[in-house]
């Protein structure tokens, strides 16, 4: 498969190559067929919450002992993409092929749970490297079935929320930084990513554009084998999005509803319940809505972000009844010196409170692309409360400077702290997403991040991140520090 890949890429860029080398084609049924390369290094760096030191049963127990595992460490990821892409005004044909590395990769960082997104890679891979070429994407694409219809088949990337564009810049900039990829995404920045094996059919109208998608995941996020497709798990996906000024002046409003169904032979269930199984067994239905919307002022700009959704289905066997709520404003000033952008916001996915009972109330995520809405990569967006402000500057047309400022709580102490991105593999012992327990404690700590992007040519930028957490007392009924630390330098070459 993979050197038949390797053919076609190299059959289409031997097209782009002779195409740029004849003269213009003034048959508009003719492909036109373009490259693109990608290429991203970043080094991670792990300083996790210190675990708590182990006791020696003969000695006593007050006798302590080294920690059997090392919270710091850093690892190395490199991710190469070759994208060739063929239009004509009736079809349109994209394949991608990626290559991925990892390495220093660390083997005890463990207990309770994984120590951060090395950790998760390891526990995929087994080992301290890591390296594997896939086919990342190849779809193929109906432009015109019907008028105004698109429907699109094969491997492809889909993200919840911004399945239409609004033809609003900072609109387009507001959506995929705060709704992109809640429910379901590729979970982009991941080294291995993750995409999606089905069809997916779009019609776009003046004032509306709806979709509708029938999809099942690949492996992948931390699982370094991307290829296979997860065939125990099916997704069906539509939203209806209403562009500006159809209903509210300045904002785009969206319907969804998605069925999420997993019946994959994993023992790990993921709630309060203690329990295992053979298998998955979950069946949710999520239903909800969100506007997005940017708003001129005499100063600059208004934003606001409004996300709901509810759940209900199938849990294990036991009734599931869940839902989450966001809601952020925010002001850019856009006359003053560095654009200075102000935001806050406030989001709460309810939690279980009685793991005994018949119904599961934890709201469940499904697929998300996690790292938007909890950069340091230590919470999901389940059972929490989510307090935070953030601040965007921008110095300079190639500089943006980013810090964010989160209280974190979770919703119910009897329920897990949860974290993870979702499904990542076929089978095995993890279920993508992975718990501790919260010993009837809520509070998780509080997040400080802050962020540059560089771009210092037009194919070239540097990017840098670090976040510290300070743990609450759910951290420190299971670890010794609560002080975790995250940091990263990614260097990104496209063409």
């Amino acid at each position: 498969m993979r050197v038949a890949l390797c053919a076609l890429v190299a059959a289409c860029l031997a097209v782009a190559e002779a195409q740029a080398q004849s003269p213009v084609a003034t048959d508009a049924t003719t492909p036109q067929v373009t490259a693109s390369v990608r290429a991203v290094t970043r080094v991670e760096s792990w300083s996790f919450f210190d675990p708590a030191p182990l006791r020696s049963l003969e000695d006593g127990a007050d006798a302590a002992m080294p920690p059997a595992t090392d919270p710091d460490y850093t690892f190395l990821g490199n991710r190469f993409t070759l994208g060739v892409h063929a239009s004509s005004r009736r079809w349109e044909a994209l394949g991608v092929l990626q290559y991925i590395q990892l390495w220093n990769l660390p083997s005890n960082a463990f207990g309770p749970g994984a120590f951060g997104t090395g950790a998760h890679y390891y526990l995929a891979a087994n080992q301290s490297r890591a390296y594997q070429l896939y086919p990342r994407l190849l779809s193929v694409t109906w432009k015109d079935a019907l008028s105004g219809t698109s429907i699109r088949g094969g491997r492809m990337e889909y993200s919840s929320g911004v399945e239409a564009s609004s033809g609003v810049p900072s609109l387009e900039f507001l959506k995929r930084e705060r709704l992109d990829g809640r429910l379901i995404g590729p979970f982009e920045w991941s080294i291995v990513q993750r995409a999606f094996d089905g069809v997916r059919a779009d019609v776009d109208k003046r004032g509306w554009h709806a979709t509708a998608a029938f999809m099942m995941p690949t492996q992948g996020t931390f699982e370094e084998s991307a290829t296979p497709t997860i065939t125990d798990i099916q997704v069906a996906a539509g939203s209806v999005s209403l562009r500006p000024h159809v209903l509210i002046p300045w904002s785009e409003l969206q319907g969804f509803a998605n069925v999420y169904r997993d019946r994959r032979p994993v023992a790990v269930r993921p709630d309060n319940t203690g329990r295992v199984g053979e298998r998955a067994d979950v069946t949710v239905s999520t239903v909800g809505a969100s506007q997005a919307g940017i708003f001129p002022t005499v100063a600059g700009e208004a934003d606001s972000i409004v996300w709901v959704a509810g759940q209900l289905g199938d849990w294990y066997g036991e009734r599931h009844r869940a839902f989450s709520v966001a809601a952020e404003i925010g002001h850019r000033f856009t006359a003053m010196d560095w654009q200075p952008w102000i935001r806050a916001g406030w989001l709460y996915a309810s939690g279980d409170g009685d793991p005994s009972d018949d119904r599961h109330g934890t709201f469940f995520q499904m697929l998300p692309t996690m790292r938007r809405y909890a950069q340091t990569a230590t919470y999901a967006l389940m059972n929490l409360r989510d307090l935070f402000v953030q601040g965007y500057l921008k110095p300079h047309a190639r500089l943006t400077l980013r810090t964010d400022l989160h209280r974190i709580d979770l919703a119910s102490g009897n329920d897990p702290w949860y974290s993870g991105s979702g499904a990542t593999a076929r089978e095995g012992i993890g279920f993508g997403f992975s718990t501790r327990p919260s010993a009837g404690e809520t509070g998780l700590g509080t997040v400080l991040e802050a962020s540059a992007d560089v771009r210092l040519h037009r194919r070239w930028s540097v990017n840098g991140f670090i976040g510290t957490m300070w743990g609450g007392d759910v951290v420190r009924r299971l670890f010794a520090g609560d002080r975790l630390t995250f940091a990263y330098v990614e260097n990104v070459v496209r063409f």
